[in-house]
Parts: structure tokens; C-alpha cells; sequence
């Protein structure tokens, strides 16, 4: 029996790396927890310590066929995410809510990560993992919360990658 390589996983790792080398040259890294997710949602149980919780994830899988319409499948149009979560300001002990400057910073801080997510995706240079460059499709940019005291965003993209040799 001859063993399946994964060249799907490859580039949700690569997009987390690329993610994690944006950030920390932005000065935003992001020491919390960062991992590769699961699923179809992200559990954002540590958005306020070590900087937030960073996830790249699958969304889908979409098989594209040879063109002589054989069952034989050459490529995959894998969907993935890469999202970032972080602490915004919430209702004090007083029942005081935040003010405009801090509303204001939380939302600088949002638009910061969703740039440099971006270009994460955007500039990663995409080496090992199967995916053709010249496929790649950033989707949608998608802000999330506030939920909880977390706030964030992520950005959704696509690529082809080769599932044959």
C-alpha cells in the first residue's frame, strides 16, 4: 500500500508561519496560543494573554478533474483561514463602558492585524507546500467580535494545490 502525503496541511502550516513572521516584524506578535485549528470555528479562550490567540484553519476542499472528465483529480482548490484575536476594552467594574479613545485604539488594533494578515497571505512565498502561486485568491477580510473582551479578524483565501506527480 502506498502512503498518502499530506499536501493540504502544508500550506495551513505555512500560512500560520507566514502570520506569526508578519506580526512579529510588525511588533505585534502574538504569544498566546497559536496553532493550526481544528474545525470549522476558532475557540477564543485566550484572546487577552501573551498577546491573543492566532489560528490558520481549513475550510474547505474543492476537487478539480482532469479535463477528459476521468475520476482521476489533479488538484484540490483548498479554502483556509488566517485569523487573529485579541483583548478589547469592556465594561469596568463601575458599569462604565469603554470611551471613544479606547474604542478608537481597539479598532486601530484590529485594522494592524488585518494588514499585516494580509500581506501574510500575500507575500508568503508558498515554498513546499504543492500550492500554485499563480492560483492564490485572498477572498474575504472578515472583522470578528467584540465578543467576550476579544476582538480580531480574519482573512479568508484560496489556492490550488497539486495532488498528483
Amino acid at each position: 500500500m502506498v502512503g498518502i502525503m499530506d499536501r493540504v496541511g502544508p500550506v495551513i502550516q505555512s500560512a500560520l508561519d507566514s502570520a506569526v513572521q508578519t506580526l512579529t516584524e510588525d511588533g505585534r506578535p502574538v504569544d498566546g496560543v497559536v496553532s493550526m485549528q481544528p474545525g470549522n470555528t476558532v475557540a477564543w479562550d485566550n484572546c487577552c494573554e501573551n498577546g491573543g490567540t492566532l489560528w490558520a484553519r481549513l475550510i474547505s476542499l474543492v476537487p478539480k478533474y482532469a479535463k477528459d472528465k476521468t475520476p482521476c483529480m489533479i488538484s484540490v482548490q483548498v479554502r483556509f483561514a488566517v485569523g487573529v484575536v485579541r483583548c478589547v476594552h469592556v465594561v469596568d467594574d463601575d458599569g462604565s463602558g469603554p470611551t471613544e479613545a479606547e474604542m478608537d485604539e481597539d479598532t486601530l488594533q484590529v485594522t494592524k492585524d488585518a494588514d499585516a494578515l494580509f500581506r501574510s497571505i500575500q507575500d508568503n512565498g508558498w515554498d513546499g507546500t504543492y500550492l500554485f502561486s499563480r492560483s492564490l485568491r485572498i477572498e474575504t477580510g472578515t472583522p470578528l467580535g467584540p465578543e467576550g473582551g476579544c476582538a480580531g479578524f480574519e482573512w479568508t483565501a484560496s489556492a490550488q494545490v497539486l495532488m498528483v506527480n
